[in-house]
């Protein structure tokens, strides 16, 4: 039997740009996870994360190897554009959070 390892990546300081997800929204983010897979790519900068860190320790928690999309050595604007960009659609407040859940069933 192969046993695959979750990859280790380091947080970027620019992954706190999003707000930390409560608990009851990272513990409902984890179980749309381990129910639907990851629908959405952890941005890496360098192997570093920049955006996703919440989908990352929901990956590693559940045993699942993440998602990840590399985007090499960007500079500090750069970053800030692709997480601005990136970020743009997610639901934040509870409302949209329940919007979005509706759109899906």
């Amino acid at each position: 039997m192969i046993t695959k390892t979750i990859p280790t990546y380091e947080i970027d300081n620019f992954a706190n740009m999003t707000p930390t997800m409560s608990k009851n929204r990272y513990e409902a983010l984890k179980l749309d996870i381990k129910s639907n897979g990851q629908k959405q790519e952890i941005l890496l900068r360098n192997n570093k994360i920049i955006d996703g860190r919440h989908r990352y320790k929901a990956c590693i928690e559940l045993g699942i190897i993440p998602l990840v999309k590399e985007l090499g050595n960007l500079t500090d604007k750069q970053v800030i554009k692709e997480i601005k960009s990136y970020t743009q659609g997610k639901a934040s407040t509870p409302s949209q959070l329940a919007a979005e859940a509706l759109k899906h069933y």
